[in-house]
């Protein structure tokens, strides 16, 4: 894609903010489970979004504004509740245990 110029700083605002949040759970995750790949905990990524949003909003997955909110969101424990993305982790952690146990 081409940007425009007048909407070229919007535009790298959100893909910034973007990438530092997805950088802070792939790093959540990576100390879950370090013998993840980039690639592996990218597809995770997407993969949870999918699951919670439904395939119906699966294209929001590609506007970086909308991506930041819901990573914002899920990153934020509201009343309590835990996110997707925290529960995924905790799994994650607990599988790479179980994996050195045995």
């Amino acid at each position: 894609d081409i940007l425009d110029w007048k909407t070229s700083r919007t535009f790298f605002y959100w893909r910034l903010r973007r990438l530092l949040l997805e950088d802070l759970v792939k790093k959540k995750i990576h100390n879950a489970n370090p013998e993840l790949t980039d690639g592996q905990i990218q597809a995770m990524l997407r993969r949870w979004f999918v699951e919670v949003e439904g395939t119906v909003k699966a294209y929001v997955w590609d506007n970086n504004k909308d991506l930041v909110e819901w990573l914002e969101k899920q990153l934020a424990e509201e009343d309590g509740a835990r996110s997707v993305i925290e529960e995924n982790i905790k799994y994650i952690s607990r599988d790479y245990v179980l994996k050195q146990i045995r």
